[in-house]
């Protein structure tokens, strides 16, 4: 089952844009990250296997999620985080759920 991911999502009240990010993401030595204090944003390193990306994703949701609903500190440990972003991600595919990131734009950055 095909799953396009929007380029906008909803974690708790609030809005967070989905993008590409390379410039970003190089200069930070990422895959993936969140920014929930000045942009409301889960960035995504492109050129990526889809299944990668798609875990990654998971990953950087989970820590704004707990960032968001907890205060303005994660309070997951990562290995915490990168365990329940693996294991769900690989349970969500092996459903026969495919990713379709067609629909995510590059960010716009001043880097």
């Amino acid at each position: 089952m095909r799953l396009v991911i929007p380029p906008e999502c909803q974690i708790g009240a609030h809005t967070f844009k989905i993008r590409w990010s390379r410039k970003i993401l190089d200069i930070q030595d990422a895959r993936g990250g969140g920014e929930y204090r000045q942009d409301l944003i889960i960035r995504l390193m492109p050129d990526r296997p889809i299944t990668a990306t798609f875990q990654t994703l998971i990953h950087e949701a989970i820590h704004l999620s707990d960032i968001v609903h907890l205060g303005s500190e994660s309070k997951l440990a990562e290995i915490e985080v990168q365990t329940v972003s693996s294991g769900l991600a690989q349970f969500l595919l092996s459903l026969g759920i495919e990713p379709d990131f067609s629909q995510i734009k590059e960010e716009v950055s001043n880097v």
